[in-house]
């Protein structure tokens, strides 16, 4: 069975929430939203507002940052590792138990592990209470070695964290504050290890849940060893259909086929983050959006095609381009270095022009900026309208 390519990316669109007002505007909207996404990844960089709360935000335009805080607080959602350090809902605790098994049963995160650490990092969170890494003495970093030079009890803390030993309890100031992970965990929790078929059962209903359809090695992203167990699962299962969709093979649900919007998406702007949860997939965004987009960050500037940190732009079913801005909280200064264009929006008409102009002011208000500054020349269709 096909799929049209519209149809493919309405579903998509509206399962990730942009079609319409689909969750709350309100705290507990974050978390029906987790509960549809499955998670939101969690990241360091800070030119705009960090990863997590630019991804809430985009789905629940009056989120305040403090929402995940208090549902951390709650224990209605807690922190690990889903393909990268994330906010998941606590509902899905247990099915991160076979990752925290194989992290216990001596697999490593990043580094060796450090025994005489561990037990240290152990013994004086039982003692003390909840602990960060700066709490423990600094040890003397090697010349040129940086970030990845941690000292043995941070290294300790993240393997012990990786290995469900540790939980994060919150973070102050972004950095991790550690506790025994039943002092985090709710009482009620169930903490029953789910069986190989049931966590392959996860990953694929999560994945569809979120997605509306999905390849194996997408269900089973980062994780090691189960994109067989996925295919087979799906494949042996009635509930899951194979359709195609540009040539491509995918498996869905009738209910998922059943719920594909008949009318189009709201014709608005919105600003995404490189991590939010409808573009990491680098390969399914090219092949259902035509959208070639890599974050350049990690990229020597000379080789940079298009800036540090750009920001994709969605409109309607359609990825219209990237915006390359950086806020300056302490000037509360927006400032947009440059936008580019997919060809087929280089000459925009007003509805898309003045709802870019709308989006831009909200994100930067947003960031906690009062003014928006352009520093380089906009394609001529937009000169007129983006005066702020």
């Amino acid at each position: 069975m096909k799929i049209p390519i519209l149809d493919a990316r309405k579903l998509t669109l509206q399962r990730q929430g942009f079609y319409h007002s689909i969750f709350q505007n309100n705290k507990e909207g974050v978390l029906e939203m987790l509960l549809r996404l499955g998670y939101v990844q969690i990241d360091t960089i800070s030119v705009v507002q960090r990863a997590h709360h630019h991804v809430i935000w985009s789905r629940v335009p009056a989120y305040e940052p403090d929402w995940i805080i208090d549902l951390q607080k709650e224990k209605k959602v807690y922190e690990y590792w889903s393909h990268a350090a994330a906010y998941l809902p606590m509902e899905h605790y247990r099915f991160c138990l076979p990752r925290m098994k194989r992290f216990a049963g001596g697999d490593s995160h990043w580094f060796k592990q450090d025994e005489t650490a561990r037990k240290q990092v152990l013994n004086y969170i039982k003692k003390n209470g909840p602990a960060r890494s700066a709490d423990f003495k600094r040890a003397t970093p090697k010349k040129g070695e940086g970030w990845w030079d941690w000292k043995p009890t941070k290294k300790a803390l993240e393997q012990l964290f990786m290995e469900g030993k540790l939980a994060v309890k919150e973070r102050v100031n972004f950095q991790k504050l550690y506790d025994l992970s039943n002092n985090v965990l709710p009482e009620n929790i169930d903490k029953k290890s789910p069986t190989e078929k049931q966590y392959v059962e996860f990953l694929a209903q999560q994945f569809i849940h979120a997605h509306g359809f999905g390849r194996p090695e997408e269900m089973a992203h980062l994780r090691k060893g189960m994109k067989p167990l996925v295919l087979k699962y799906l494949n042996s299962n009635k509930n899951y259909i194979k359709t195609i969709v540009n040539n491509i093979e995918y498996f869905t649900t009738e209910e998922m086929l059943d719920s594909i919007p008949k009318n189009d998406p709201d014709k608005k702007v919105y600003i995404l983050s490189p991590f939010d949860n409808l573009v990491i997939l680098r390969k399914r965004l090219k092949a259902l959006f035509d959208f070639d987009y890599q974050i350049e960050c990690y990229v020597p500037e000379p080789k940079r095609k298009y800036g540090y940190f750009t920001l994709p732009i969605l409109y309607g079913t359609d990825f219209i381009g990237r915006m390359d801005c950086k806020a300056d909280r302490k000037e509360s200064i927006f400032y947009i270095k440059k936008l580019y264009l997919e060809s087929d929006y280089k000459k925009p008409n007003a509805e898309l022009t003045n709802s870019l102009k709308e989006s831009i002011y909200q994100f930067s208000i947003f960031n906690n900026c009062k003014t928006i500054k352009i520093l380089e020349t906009f394609p001529k269709s937009f000169k007129r309208v983006l005066k702020f």
